[in-house]
């Protein structure tokens, strides 16, 4: 297979998925009743908390499907209104791998169960949180992130944009809670949620390039969004008029020009969004300087023993640094690393330095940390 091949199937590959339009990340209709992923919170301490229904006619059969729920009047045993303060939490949201720039929306249905008897406006309120734990407390931290009372007496859906949690892990909760006591009602009086998600909707005006690399990288690539450059540095003595880049942009995106494979000059890269705007990224490699096998002996790292940091004489031609303890585990390496290196994170004990050069050459040192 040749190499130009290869690359166009890395580029095919990073992209495939991004024709879809919309992804859903979370979803939850309750049918099957289970709120076991959920955190539940009865803030006012009342026993009435948020549950799941299924309502039935009078012949038992199902209306409709099961449905989330908080009560705010019942009935039952004479109790009248009871002043919910009722938290439910959703299992975690993961958008960690959803790029900045994409459209998150929560979607649910939202109905006051009374409808016709307590037409709005029925003095109900609820309002939604975000945080990044189940915690009341950070979310009231937080703050509101929508709120609606006087809710609609037939199932109406409702949207809340979450585009500012793209790249977080969150969770989202549905509080119950400051309902006035004049909702006149003839049995009980409750709010229900259903069919709930959280969807992904990618912006398709982006044309970044997400991500650059050779298979001869001397260290990752630096890709500035703002500039429109990648700078790549490879090892010493790879042949820049033969190389074949692995590239990654947005989704939706797509490499619109011919990816040459000669990188001894900079090189521009046409990459056009999903919309069709484009953006020019130019790309320079450079090789690594080299090191002989005698500059390798000649460097020192110092002192040994050691505390919170280790220094070289040099690091001229050093491709990485790799430090392993006595079990031979590798507990840390640093590509292209500077004089001074912070060794605050390792514990007390024996350690193996070993220094590598772009030949791939390397020495290893026994150091000590006090």
């Amino acid at each position: 297979m040749s190499r130009k091949l290869l690359l166009l199937l890395a580029i095919l590959y990073m992209a495939m998925w991004t024709n879809a339009q919309i992804t859903t990340i979370w979803s939850e209709n309750f049918d099957e009743e289970d709120l076991s992923g959920w955190t539940l919170v009865d803030g006012d301490g009342d026993g009435w908390g948020f549950a799941t229904a299924q309502m039935l006619d009078n012949n038992w059969s199902p209306i409709g499907t099961p449905f989330l729920y908080s009560l705010s009047y019942t009935q039952y045993d004479n109790i009248g209104d009871v002043f919910p303060d009722n938290w439910a939490i959703t299992p975690l949201v993961d958008l960690s791998s959803v790029p900045v720039g994409s459209l998150v929306q929560l979607n649910w249905s939202i109905v006051d169960s009374t409808c016709t008897w307590n037409p709005s406006p029925n003095n109900e309120n609820y309002s939604i949180y975000i945080a990044e734990s189940t915690d009341t407390n950070e979310f009231i931290s937080a703050g509101v992130k929508y709120n609606e009372s006087n809710t609609p007496v037939s199932y109406t859906v409702r949207t809340l944009n979450l585009s500012d949690y793209a790249g977080k892990k969150i969770y989202i909760a549905f509080r119950h809670h400051d309902v006035s006591d004049a909702i006149a009602v003839p049995f009980s009086s409750s709010i229900e949620f259903d069919d709930m998600s959280v969807t992904v909707e990618p912006d398709n005006s982006l044309a970044e390039i997400v991500s650059f690399s050779f298979a001869e990288e001397a260290l990752p690539s630096v890709i500035n969004t703002e500039s429109a450059t990648v700078t790549s540095v490879v090892v010493y003595g790879t042949n820049l008029t033969d190389l074949t880049p692995t590239i990654e942009v947005s989704q939706g995106a797509q490499v619109s020009s011919t990816i040459p494979s000669d990188f001894t000059n900079p090189v521009e890269i046409l990459v056009e969004a999903q919309n069709g705007t484009t953006k020019t990224w130019t790309i320079r490699v450079s090789v690594a300087v080299g090191l002989n096998d005698n500059d390798l002996n000649s460097i020192a790292v110092v002192p040994n023993p050691f505390n919170d940091h280790i220094n070289l004489s040099s690091t001229v031609g050093v491709s990485k640094i790799v430090i392993t303890n006595i079990l031979g585990s590798i507990v840390k390496t640093i590509h292209l690393p500077e004089t001074s290196m912070n060794t605050q994170g390792l514990n007390k004990g024996v350690y193996f330095v070993t220094i590598f050069n772009q030949n791939h050459n390397y020495k290893t040192i026994r150091m000590v940390k006090q």
